[in-house]
């Protein structure tokens, strides 16, 4: 997709505390905008989000937005967005700089098609390792869904990045949004985070098996037509049988998918460990793999449910089709788009906790409407 034409826009051709020169505008979303740019120093392009003027005067969106750039920041594995600067633009505007790279988001990737059990289990060590490390800091980040997982291709490589911390919440620091609330996305959320109880790293994990399932199923474990019934099949709902494929992967996914926490894995090192030994055993003893779909890489901002409709569609290419380069961002955009949510969620019965939802972006499951939107919901009980 075409990076879009707004020679309006101020911020074109500046240079951003004499280091970042602002050449492109590829998205833009209810509270702010990304911009490719080369960081003059080491011309090296990057990836630049500004906040809306009217955003960046609001204390509350400033803490959120200075929370995200402190909890990126702190994190450092190869297969978590890395983070390079953060400041204010001349008239004040708050911005993030990470790094840009190209590909396309895992749910453009699965658009063509499940995936094999090798490359599910690859994918899954890797978003492991990446939760392991920030896990071990005390940061949760409680919106794993495939949008939020970026794939590339690094010479012969299929390489798996975790993006959007803008909803994690710091284990040791409390809850980074408003008192009373929680933020997720309901086919990924865990029973307990729909329930609006405490949620701590286990919580990933299950999203992490969510995800895991509908790389091997082609399809989400639950899927319901509003946010409030698919919440309900998490907490009470058995696991849908998977199809026939590699046992032990199988038995991965639905140990993650288990309702009570304490019955999914020890922790993410432990995913890590036993996704890698299937990657081996199927390496070993499989039938020889067909290489990845090619993708077309696309140019995204992270979760469209965050982002809501400004945000560009996404384009998957036809298999096969020659790969050219294009510049992707990955900014880890979901903390600015909690104060986007519209109004209109699914209504909970009546003696239950009251929810609402976001504007919700387009399932993949033709079977039902299901809604795939970011899900704001009281957990104050009557």
């Amino acid at each position: 997709m075409p990076e879009r034409d707004d020679r309006a826009d101020p911020l074109l051709g500046q240079v951003l505390d004499g280091r970042y020169r602002v050449e492109a505008l590829v998205g833009a979303g209810g509270m702010g905008v990304v911009y490719r740019a080369v960081q003059l120093s080491v011309d090296r392009p990057v990836a630049v989000k500004v906040l809306h003027p009217d955003a960046s005067s609001d204390p509350e969106v400033v803490r959120r937005f200075e929370e995200e750039a402190r909890v990126v920041s702190r994190l450092r594995h190869p297969n978590t967005v890395t983070l390079i600067d953060f400041g204010r633009t001349a008239s004040g505007r708050l911005y993030l700089v990470c790094e840009l790279m190209r590909g396309a988001p895992l749910d453009d990737v699965l658009a063509q098609g499940p995936l094999s059990p090798q490359r599910t289990a690859s994918l899954v060590r890797q978003v492991a390792q990446a939760l392991a490390e920030a896990h071990t800091m005390g940061v949760v980040h409680r919106d794993l869904k495939p949008s939020n997982l970026f794939v590339e291709q690094v010479d012969t490589q299929e390489v798996v990045k975790l993006l959007d911390f803008g909803i994690a919440k710091l284990a040791d620091g409390g809850v980074q949004t408003a008192s009373g609330r929680i933020f997720g996305t309901p086919l990924y959320m865990s029973p307990e985070q729909a329930e609006g109880l405490a949620v701590d790293a286990r919580s990933d994990l299950y999203s992490l098996g969510v995800v895991a399932f509908e790389c091997l199923a082609g399809r989400p474990p639950f899927t319901g037509s509003t946010a409030y019934s698919i919440l309900m099949k998490h907490v009470h709902d058995d696991v849908p049988s998977l199809p026939m494929g590699e046992p032990a992967l199988d038995a991965l996914v639905r140990q993650l998918l288990e309702k009570a926490p304490a019955d999914r894995p020890a922790d993410a090192r432990e995913v890590a460990r036993r996704a890698l030994a299937v990657e081996h055993g199927s390496a070993a003893s499989g039938p020889t793999l067909s290489p990845p779909r090619v993708v077309e890489p696309v140019e995204a901002l992270g979760s469209t449910a965050t982002w809501g409709p400004a945000g560009p569609a996404p384009v998957v290419a036809a298999p096969r089709r020659a790969r050219w380069p294009i510049a992707v961002v990955l900014a880890g955009l979901g903390g600015l788009a909690l104060w986007a949510l519209a109004p209109g969620a699914p209504t909970a019965p009546a003696g239950s906790a009251a929810t609402a939802a976001a504007d919700a972006a387009p399932s993949r499951t033709p079977a039902s409407p299901t809604p795939r939107r970011t899900l704001a919901r009281s957990t104050q009980r009557p």
